[in-house]
């Protein structure tokens, strides 16, 4: 047990490592882990290729999503707009960003180029 445990450890700091310490939805630094792109529980591994570094909120919405649309795939997910970010943007930049759904989409990948390019 106590292998296994420090096998993950450095599977997870490994995989982190690999996307520079970041969210690789949001870009987000901050409260990271490590997610099964596909599940244990369906066939999934512990292999680099099967791993992602997403925020704690972002593993959140998609365990949350998934449950939600199990038809969706996690690839076209991790392109869409974060929901958190959705709201806050709007809210927190009225002035910047009307409510349109093409101005929150620009404002979007314009967020995550900035943060992916830091």
């Amino acid at each position: 047990m106590r292998q296994a445990i420090q096998d993950w450890k450095s599977i997870r700091k490994g995989v982190v490592e690999r996307d520079d310490g970041r969210c690789r939805r949001c870009g987000s630094m901050r409260h990271l882990e490590v997610h099964h792109k596909l599940a244990k529980y369906k066939g999934g591994d512990e292999a680099s290729k099967n791993l992602i570094t997403l925020c704690h909120a972002c593993h959140k919405e998609w365990e949350w999503y998934e449950e939600l649309r199990p038809d969706v795939a996690f690839s076209t997910w991790l392109e869409a707009i974060p929901s958190f970010l959705f709201y806050s943007l709007v809210y927190e930049h009225p002035d910047k960003y009307s409510q349109t759904v093409l101005d929150i989409e620009t404002a979007w990948y314009v967020h995550r180029k900035q943060n992916m390019e830091q």
